[in-house]
């Protein structure tokens, strides 16, 4: 079960969606947001002028009575890279799957003999619980969690569950850190027992995981470093990596808020979709992180991005964010006072070209522009 000293119950009162609500109404012409991307192009002029160089995109939900209306700005432009976004899918797929071996959330994993390429390598060998790793991924976006729960997972198992739940063009394929496809393509064994305790349980590694190369191939930028830290003065190519739309990370979130319905979170079991809801709107300082390292806002762009203060004073954002590569996104159900709204936005801030060169303008432009979208659509609800 959950822990309830480290998780605030107060962070958020989920609203699980009804099976019976009236008619979604969708809007073609994004006028909400084209009314608060007017407002912000006196700050951000570089950005409203031209989105598709920032491979701006934008998908919001407004409350309306007994319905929602949703908006959709750019939202099947240019390839964004999901990043840390594909972190809340395998969320999702490891409660399913601890629900069918008949676990808790309590229960330990670790990895066998986890490849060196893969963030955080020696930790997964630790065993660690369900729960624990949970929190990690969906509060600091910890890129070893992942990894150790996209092991439990099963790379070979996620591209049927993928399918199952409506997702047949994403593709969740790459472990996070510095592996290549051919590292990939080789899962791993894992160890599961009850408590520290308790008898321990093996499962073999899947025979071998089918990488998918994605047609037509995924080039970005003009120059990038490679795996091995040499410099290319060629564009990187994407194909073989990780693929989850922004419409796609949406949905979830929305489906959280009741403002849509998915079979993915409608498969969850209500103690678990109870769980994500609280975890994901936990700040990381209710959670015993450092708050040093990870501020309140650390990882809620939208809205609070550059102004923690705001979650302190109202705001509550129910989140999921992403940041690689220049590459920042935020899906996040925000709520304030009687106002609510699930927004989901993805920008490029990339002003050389050059990819893995640590080289962005996350905390100069993309974040304040996140910041202040959240809180113009936020107004607006």
């Amino acid at each position: 079960m959950l822990r309830r000293d480290w998780i605030s119950l107060a962070a958020l009162s989920c609203v699980l969606p009804s099976a019976h609500r009236a008619h979604d109404r969708a809007i073609e012409q994004p006028v909400r947001i084209e009314q608060a991307l007017d407002r912000l192009k006196a700050k951000f002029p570089e950005i409203v002028a031209d989105p598709a160089r920032y491979r701006l995109k934008i998908c919001a939900s407004f409350p309306a009575n007994a319905a929602w209306q949703h908006e959709h700005y750019r939202a099947a432009a240019e390839w964004s890279a999901p990043a840390s976004m594909v972190k809340l899918p395998i969320a999702m797929f490891t409660l399913l799957r601890m629900r069918q071996l008949g676990l808790d959330r309590d229960a330990q994993l670790r990895i066998l003999d986890p490849p060196s390429c893969a963030a955080q390598a020696n930790e997964l060998l630790e065993f660690e619980s369900l729960s624990r790793s949970l929190a990690r991924m969906l509060i600091v976006s910890d890129n070893g969690a992942f990894n150790r729960l996209y092991e439990f997972v099963g790379g070979d198992r996620v591209p049927s569950l993928l399918r199952r739940f409506g997702n047949q063009d994403s593709v969740l394929q790459a472990r996070l850190g510095a592996c290549s496809a051919l590292d990939n393509a080789s899962g791993r064994g894992f160890e599961l027992r009850s408590d520290a305790h308790s008898p321990v349980l093996r499962f073999a590694p899947p025979h071998s995981i089918a990488i998918r190369k994605v047609e037509p191939t995924v080039l970005v930028g003009n120059a990038h470093y490679d795996l091995n830290e040499q410099l290319v003065q060629a564009p990187r190519d994407f194909s073989q990596s990780n693929h989850f739309r922004l419409n796609h990370s949406h949905a979830l979130v929305a489906a959280m808020a009741g403002a849509l319905e998915h079979p993915l979170w409608s498969a969850l079991h209500p103690d678990d979709r109870q769980f994500l809801c609280e975890t994901m709107a936990t700040l990381p300082k209710d959670a015993g992180f450092n708050t040093q390292e990870y501020p309140d806002n650390w990882g809620k762009f939208l809205a609070a991005g550059d102004q923690p203060a705001l979650l302190g004073n109202g705001l509550k954002s129910t989140n999921k964010i992403g940041q690689a590569y220049g590459f920042l996104t935020d899906c996040a159900w925000l709520q304030q006072g009687n106002k609510q709204i699930v927004l989901s936005a993805s920008i490029y801030v990339n002003a050389d070209g050059v990819l893995n060169d640590d080289q962005y303008e996350y905390e100069s432009l993309g974040i304040p522009f996140l910041a202040a979208l959240g809180r113009e659509l936020l107004a607006q609800a």
